[in-house]
């Protein structure tokens, strides 16, 4: 996902594409690329946040003991219990996962990562129609 968006940002930066451009094809070009790298970069951001949630969530619950950070840890210090009332609901745009099922978070994962892939298609879709009209006027 990177990859593709240092390639879109390659291609924002193309001289051609010059900020004062008056053609209306180079600007929808230029708007569609954007579009695209923006719905890209947000997908990027959400797994990024969610494998480093996950990453601090296992490391506090790690019970090797060898990073600190464990129950009983290097100084035996125990984390205060959960507070009662149930489990928090998860940060926006996160899965809600519930370790003690692991079929529902296996469907909750497959639902959220569909989720981010849907506005990222939908702005391939439509930058992919709007190149191909543009190709299209070019060899007329």
């Amino acid at each position: 996902m990177l990859r593709e968006i240092k390639q879109i940002g390659t291609a924002l930066s193309d001289p051609r594409f010059a900020a004062g451009a008056d053609d209306p094809k180079i600007v929808a070009e230029q708007q569609q690329l954007r579009a695209l790298n923006d719905a890209q970069g947000q997908r990027a951001s959400a797994l990024n946040e969610f494998v480093t949630r996950s990453n601090l969530a296992e490391l506090k619950t790690d019970v090797s003991g060898g990073n600190g950070l464990a129950v009983g840890g290097r100084r035996g210090i125990r984390p205060p219990a959960a507070a009662p009332g149930g489990a928090k609901p998860p940060p926006d745009g996160m899965p809600d996962l519930h370790p003690e099922i692991a079929s529902n978070d296996a469907l909750a994962m497959i639902g959220w990562y569909r989720s981010l892939n849907v506005t990222v298609h939908a702005a391939e879709y439509t930058a992919a129609k709007n190149f191909t009209d543009f190709a299209r006027d070019c060899k007329l």
